[in-house]
């Protein structure tokens, strides 16, 4: 899972960081450490490295991960990161971030493809977006929990929709919002609702 802080973009980032992004009361809950579905294997994957795979069928709407481990400030993440540490998150509020424990969870295997086959079902919570068959690569988009403006990886996934470049502006356009409505991170969907 990609660097995911909830800070607002740099200077000339997006619009949306001259927004107040109101928050709710922080009452999320994050279990302690990360679950992973036993039907999901780690291999060498076609996109990046290793990935997970299904070693059984996952129908559509299956809870797939839930992720835990320890909640940070964006402060707190680049602290983990300018000492070389591997970080690996999500953001779920403004300055609140998710640090995926436990470190070797298989989990954080987890590639980006830009026509996934799992979405978020709530903060932490990861299901199948549509059925799995056994030896399919499970993916995520990373724009359903990504909004780090200065964050972008190239994009190896090959799908057809391929953006060829990911970034942590993409949750922005029309088109993914469109297909993945209803299943952004929440502290993503506020954001976009802040657009409409």
């Amino acid at each position: 899972m990609p660097v995911s802080l909830s800070a607002p973009p740099r200077e000339g980032g997006s619009d949306m960081s001259r927004r107040a992004i109101p928050e709710p009361t922080l009452a999320i809950e994050v279990p302690p450490y990360s679950w992973l579905d036993r039907r999901v294997k780690v291999e060498r994957s076609g996109i990046h490295g290793l990935g997970l795979f299904a070693t059984a069928p996952i129908r559509k709407g299956e809870v797939v991960e839930v992720l835990g481990g320890t909640t940070l400030t964006d402060s707190q993440v680049q602290a983990v990161i300018a000492r070389g540490e591997r970080y690996d998150g999500i953001a779920l509020a403004h300055d609140y971030n998710l640090r995926i424990e436990p470190p070797d969870w298989p989990g954080v295997h987890g590639n980006h493809s830009c026509d996934p086959n799992l979405w978020m079902h709530d903060e932490v919570t990861v299901e199948a977006r549509r059925d799995i068959h056994v030896g399919e690569e499970l993916t995520t988009d990373y724009a359903l929990y990504t909004i780090a403006s200065w964050w972008s990886m190239p994009c190896t996934c090959s799908s057809r929709l391929c953006r060829r470049v990911v970034t942590g502006d993409d949750w922005q356009h029309p088109e993914l919002i469109a297909r993945y409505r209803g299943h952004f991170a929440p502290v993503v969907a506020r954001r976009i609702a802040l657009m409409a």
